[in-house]
């Protein structure tokens, strides 16, 4: 303060319009509100986090194009670390105006569903059968709720059926994932079942006389 006060009045002794001067203190003031938007909006989102605590550390999350495990929980940002182990500081305001997903609020069960086609004149119920039992017996996915296997649409080119499974965590899912589409593949191929490619008609129409 004191070399502010200075500051004037070395500006009066050399006879400068202190008009103009205010003028630029409140540019300056202005250009300083929108710089400090940004970083006063993160602060106040950050005590809503803490104190309402929709995410909390250990949970894992997806934001935007970013999924992972929350490590910290700052009042300007929030870091999660990715599942390719990257750390992604998020500001707070994302948190609280976007969308998030918190795989992990209520519990860590996760169900997860696995599109599979197999081609036109296969046995419905046979490959209903062989794809439960693949889940059925895999000890990674949940008997409480119980996996199914659902006929759901007569495609273009394939019967197509889902799986879906619940898992323990979010965690396992690729692994999950990884196991089960092995043994749905080895399973169909044993028996004869077909997973058709994409097919279509051509129709070629000659101008020539």
């Amino acid at each position: 303060m004191i070399l502010f006060i200075a500051a004037l009045f070395a500006l009066a002794a050399l006879h400068l319009d202190l008009s103009r001067l205010g003028w630029l203190v409140a540019a300056m003031g202005v250009g300083l509100g929108f710089g400090l938007q940004e970083i006063v909006s993160n602060f106040f989102c950050g005590i809503i986090l803490l104190l309402e605590r929709p995410i909390r550390v250990d949970d894992v999350v997806t934001i935007g194009s970013s999924m992972g495990k929350v490590t910290r929980i700052n009042i300007r940002a929030t870091t999660i670390i990715t599942f390719d182990r990257q750390e992604v500081i998020v500001p707070n305001r994302m948190l609280i105006t976007q969308e998030v997903t918190n795989w992990t609020r209520g519990d860590n069960i996760i169900r997860w569903t696995i599109p599979i086609g197999v081609a036109y004149g296969s046995d419905i119920e046979k490959v209903n059968n062989l794809l439960f039992d693949v889940v059925k017996n895999y000890d990674v996915v949940l008997e409480e709720p119980a996996p199914s296997v659902l006929f759901m649409n007569h495609g273009e080119s394939s019967l197509d059926f889902e799986v879906r499974v619940f898992l323990p965590s979010p965690e396992v899912r690729w692994t999950a994932l990884d196991y089960i589409n092995k043994e749905i593949n080895r399973a169909l191929a044993e028996n004869g079942i077909e997973i058709p490619f994409p097919q279509r008609d051509i129709h070629i129409k000659s101008n020539v006389k």
